[in-house]
């Protein structure tokens, strides 16, 4: 029987917010694909997602993910997720360390019984650059 959309959301919650690698990968299965759209960047397999997941850390070091809308069909799952915390680093050239951030965005799962094979997250790269460096000049601003 499939876990519910509220068990694998919490289990990922505490995964990624307690940074405890093992367990996340433990969600994923060996041979996953996880995708973050706005980064360009794709990490396959469980050393991908931990790989991944240290830089994530790194530069959100006080790292916090909810997912406060969360569906589950089957082998189809779809979330909301805000993340919130407190930049360490360069962000596109300049040193943001320092700034609290937050920004939401979508992801999409493909599940092999209860662990997430593909994992593809989609976020506006345009509000959190906003956010970490207010009044930069940024190639496309409708506001």
């Amino acid at each position: 029987m499939n876990q519910s959309a509220d068990d694998l959301f919490d289990a990922l919650s505490s995964a990624w917010n307690s940074q405890n690698l093992d367990a996340l990968c433990a969600l994923f299965t060996p041979d996953c694909t996880y995708i973050d759209l706005a980064f360009g960047v794709t990490s396959r397999g469980h050393a991908g997602l931990r790989e991944f997941a240290r830089h994530v850390y790194s530069t959100l070091p006080n790292f916090y993910v909810q997912f406060p809308v969360r569906f589950r069909s089957g082998a189809q799952a779809a979330s909301e997720w805000i993340i919130t915390g407190t930049w360490k680093g360069d962000f596109e050239g300049a040193d943001c360390t320092g700034r609290a951030t937050r920004f939401t965005g979508l992801a999409r799962y493909e599940l092999e019984g209860d662990r997430i094979r593909l994992n593809i997250d989609c976020w506006d790269f345009l509000a959190l650059a906003k956010v970490l460096r207010p009044g930069a000049r940024v190639a496309f601003d409708p506001a």
